[in-house]
């Protein structure tokens, strides 16, 4: 299948690079803040505006075993692979490069959370 966006997670310089095979349905943008609001009597509500928090990136796809239509790459790298590049990455004290062809998402991160389940059909 061929698509104008590719979503890429890369290390160390760029020299590991894992693109991910199926695209997530949904990518939840997390940009909140950490102003506070205090009542001061006789004014009202006021708000103390603060630095902003780091941006939340959240999605969900998965890796898989075999070829389907809707895939993005053309050689199929098993799940466990990446599972454990993922995780290897997590673990180090270098940040990733999040990338997303495409769009504006091309920013150094640290990867906070990598729940892992599988499912059934084509298990591993």
């Amino acid at each position: 299948m061929s698509s104008k966006y590719q979503m890429w997670l890369t290390h160390n310089g760029e020299s590991e690079k894992l693109r991910f095979p199926v695209l997530p349905d949904l990518i939840k943008v997390g940009n909140g803040s950490r102003n506070t609001s205090v009542d001061v009597a006789g004014l009202g509500e006021i708000v103390i505006k603060q630095d902003r928090p780091a941006l939340s990136i959240e999605f969900s796809c998965f890796f898989p075993a075999g070829y389907f239509p809707g895939i993005q790459v053309n050689r199929i790298t098993p799940p466990k692979t990446l599972k454990q590049k993922v995780e290897t990455w997590k673990n180090s004290d270098k940040p990733a490069h999040f990338i997303l062809t495409g769009t504006d998402f091309n920013m150094f991160c640290t990867i906070e959370n990598f729940p892992c389940i599988e499912k059934g059909g084509d298990v591993g």
